[in-house]
């Protein structure tokens, strides 16, 4: 499921916002506390809490139609094809350094390195007439 930039925006803003709120609120609680009694503690909390809401939906309402806007004009990418192929030829390459160089010496025979060779050499040529 795909969600639309709008949305992903939002969404990174919400966690971002619950995220400092509970750190306004500890922060505010450990703070209060810390000066004189456990209740001005919880006073504290509750206004730490309250501070890191506001800075957050104020940088929220400055910040998302830049962001949204940036995201939209980003370049579009394609169907994923190009990391499939680049995917295709490391597994080409790391088939051919199997065959020439093999962890053990005489780990591979030589009609198994020509055929790995081969295989190797055909997968590439593929990728490569068909992208080029």
């Amino acid at each position: 499921m795909s969600s639309s930039p709008g949305a992903r925006v939002n969404r990174t803003f919400f966690a971002l916002q619950a995220s400092l709120v509970g750190t306004g609120a500890c922060a505010g609680f450990l703070l209060g506390a810390w000066s004189d009694s456990w209740s001005r503690g919880w006073w504290g909390a509750g206004l730490g809490a309250g501070i890191a809401a506001l800075g957050t939906q104020m940088l929220m309402i400055s910040y998302q139609r830049r962001i949204l806007a940036s995201l939209l004009s980003a370049p579009r990418t394609g169907s994923g094809a190009e990391e499939g192929i680049s995917d295709a030829v490391a597994a080409a390459v790391s088939v051919y350094e199997a065959a020439m160089f093999p962890l053990t010496p005489g780990g591979v025979s030589a009609q198994e390195q020509k055929a790995r060779r081969t295989i190797a050499y055909r997968l590439t040529a593929y990728y490569y007439d068909r992208f080029d």
